[in-house]
């Protein structure tokens, strides 16, 4: 009895022996989860990862506990879901992302709706809008894609620059030429046009007919070329506030401005005819009561031009008793040169004391030769 008992006992602890041996050997080559480290792919065969606080892949630990799922991988990126239409999605939630294959484009699903990337943005609150406003901006949806459009620019809005006819509005600099093709016409409303450099009217060197309506005023220096070739009628409200320096011709034609009547006529007159020059007074030796003459050395000056001559103001009035050395008369007497006659016109002062010699009084002083060229010899 007792011997069947030990046996008994012996197998049934075989058996248990055995048993959890199994199980061991089991819990070891089950799938690959737990404690355990994979050493082969893990296939669900087409099941879910259900109640996962968070999935990790490509690093070993969370960023935190708020993250649902992380990817990381510093030469991996991730691709999303290809399709080749939109519908293959059955049953698609907002917040799904998808890539077309057939237009190449990533597509959102919002607000009930497949959108690309472009069109689920906020619209921006600077003028791009549905309809155009201030800065000349639309934005046009045209089938999946969506059109950015600046309209032509006019006298209230920015825009584009087009063939057509535009009115534009504010101040325009242009750094480079501006040309006007035949045929066209350049108008000039009310108000000031300031031209700050050249302005050539038609061909250089050739007659042009021009017409002028309205006012014209030139307040610098300004060279008129060519000739009219017809006389002028009378045109008022031509100004002139500074010189019209002549052309480097020997007969020239200008306008003549009539003060009265404002008409403004062709005239014509030698070169250079009227020319102004401040000389230097040369050394000379002259006594009281007393002429002598001096010889001028005048620059463009040539043989029988008619000359004036005058102190300089200035030095006549820094100068007391100069105005008493009186210049009797001047003669262009040859090319570069002027003969002047001064004579000092001065009695003795009345105290006796000496007088302040002419030669004193002229030193560093200056003349002022007026010329009025000779016409030439026909």
């Amino acid at each position: 009895m007792n011997s069947t008992l030990l046996r008994s006992a012996m197998v049934m602890g075989f058996f248990t022996l055995t048993l959890g041996a199994a199980q061991a050997q089991t819990q070891k080559m089950g799938d690959n989860l737990g404690n355990h480290t994979a050493t082969k792919d893990l296939q669900l065969a087409g099941k879910q990862i259900l109640n996962a606080s968070g999935v990790v892949i490509g690093a070993t630990v969370a960023a935190n506990n708020s993250v649902a799922l992380q990817i990381s991988g510093s030469d991996k990126a991730i691709l999303i879901s290809n399709v080749a239409a939109n519908a293959d999605i059955l049953a698609p939630l907002n917040g799904m992302i998808i890539y077309n294959t057939t237009d190449n484009k990533f597509y959102l699903y919002q607000n009930n709706a497949w959108v690309t990337f472009a069109l689920a943005l906020k619209p921006s609150t600077d003028g791009i809008e549905s309809t155009s406003n201030a800065n000349g901006y639309t934005l046009t949806q045209v089938g999946q894609e969506t059109i950015l459009k600046l309209t032509p620019a006019d006298a209230t809005n920015p825009g584009v620059i087009t063939t057509g006819d535009q009115n534009l509005a504010g101040n325009k600099t242009l750094q480079g030429n501006f040309s006007l093709l035949s045929g066209g016409n350049l108008s000039v409303e009310a108000g000031t046009t300031n031209l700050n450099g050249s302005l050539t009217v038609g061909t250089t060197g050739s007659i042009v007919p021009t017409a002028l309506n309205g006012t014209l005023t030139v307040s610098d220096k300004t060279t008129l070329n060519g000739n009219t070739g017809t006389a002028l009628s009378p045109v008022n409200g031509i100004v002139f506030s500074n010189t019209v320096p002549a052309l480097n011709t020997e007969a020239e034609n200008f306008l003549v401005v009539d003060a009265a009547s404002g008409e403004v006529r062709r005239s014509s007159f030698v070169g250079n005819a009227l020319f102004k020059q401040r000389i230097s007074a040369p050394t000379f030796t002259l006594g009281a009561n007393e002429a002598t003459k001096l010889v001028l050395t005048v620059p463009g000056i040539t043989q029988n031009d008619g000359v004036v001559v005058n102190y300089d103001a200035a030095d006549l009035a820094a100068t007391p008793g100069l105005e008493y050395i009186s210049i009797l008369n001047a003669t262009a007497t040859n090319s570069l040169e002027v003969s002047v006659t001064i004579a000092d016109m001065r009695q003795e002062n009345a105290d006796g004391t000496p007088l302040v010699p002419a030669t004193t009084l002229l030193s560093g002083k200056h003349f002022i030769v007026t010329r009025y060229k000779q016409a030439p010899v026909n």
